[in-house]
């Protein structure tokens, strides 16, 4: 019972951690992609 509870809760962080780098690892995509323009 615990160990379902541990496991579930383990899946949900590594989830919303692989979610927040998706969203850190866009956004310095976007910001590069904008200087990039400013530059050229």
């Amino acid at each position: 019972m615990v160990k379902g509870l541990l496991l579930k809760y383990h899946a949900k962080e590594r989830f919303r951690r692989v979610v927040m780098g998706a969203f850190y690892f866009l956004s310095i995509l976007g910001s590069f992609k904008r200087h990039k323009m400013i530059i050229l």
